[in-house]
């Protein structure tokens, strides 16, 4: 269920020290925090308990030293330390669809793929693995190999 969230925490920092997990027993909630070597701490929630129209919600939140991100409603929000806040303006298509259109011009034109190796979604896998293991233990802080 977290799989796309994992992914993108990987593909934008990296692969984590380990991490922590909590779930509801079905897994149909999860809270999960990953730890970096550098003192980052990423936190990533899932909710499929939702009841009603409460609709899907993608949204991210990234701290950094001269800014804070914040992607909501299918905006991105840049709140610099110094200055006023504004919002990135984007070419309107979505990652979806160049990840989609980047992979089938691979295909036709029979070209190696550079960006998502297969060895990348097996550390996906991997980190998402950690966080079952961490919850089926009470949220324990699971190491991850350093392969």
């Amino acid at each position: 269920m977290i799989s796309h969230d994992v992914d993108m925490i990987y593909w934008l920092f990296g692969k984590p020290q380990g991490g922590s997990a909590l779930s509801t027993e079905r897994f149909d909630i999860v809270s999960a925090h990953y730890r970096y070597p550098d003192g980052k701490i990423i936190n990533a929630q899932a909710d499929l308990s939702l009841q009603g129209d409460v609709g899907f919600e993608m949204s991210y939140r990234v701290h950094a030293e001269t800014a804070t991100l914040v992607f909501k409603e299918n905006r991105l929000t840049i709140y610099p330390k110094d200055g006023r806040a504004w919002v990135y303006e984007h070419s309107g298509d979505h990652g979806y669809y160049r990840e989609i259109k980047y992979f089938a011009n691979k295909l036709l034109s029979n070209g190696n793929i550079e960006i998502s190796k297969p060895e990348d979604s097996l550390i996906t896998l991997q980190i998402a693995e950690a966080e079952r293991e961490s919850a089926l233990q009470s949220g324990a802080f699971v190491l991850l190999s350093a392969h």
